[in-house]
């Protein structure tokens, strides 16, 4: 084929070097800049998801850092009332349970 030109390729696409763009001609060069354009806009999409999840997770840390004070004694005083009101339930039925070892002889 005569005049054809001879453009670097790797896996059968065109390879991005300044060689490949120096032979390309304006029609050739908005051809390969669109598929070259897809997929930078897909890169770029990826890393604006990335970047969105890694800020999430960075304001989840703060978060727990910061309100970490605040819910440890907040939990502790839950956990200690709930156990107090396990307790008062237990002295409770205690007498009842002594009596009915007793009689037993448990």
């Amino acid at each position: 084929m005569v005049g054809m030109k001879e453009y670097i390729r790797d896996d059968g696409e065109v390879r991005i070097c300044p060689s490949n763009v120096s032979k390309m001609n304006i029609l050739e060069w908005m051809w390969y800049r669109k598929d070259l354009l897809r997929q930078e806009t897909i890169e770029a999409l990826k890393q604006f998801y990335e970047g969105f999840v890694l800020l999430c997770a960075s304001i989840i840390n703060l978060a727990i850092i910061l309100f970490s004070p605040i819910t440890f004694p907040i939990a502790a005083y839950i956990n200690i009332r709930r156990e107090k009101k396990e307790m008062e339930k237990y002295e409770r039925y205690q007498p009842k349970l002594k009596a009915e070892y007793t009689e037993r002889g448990i």
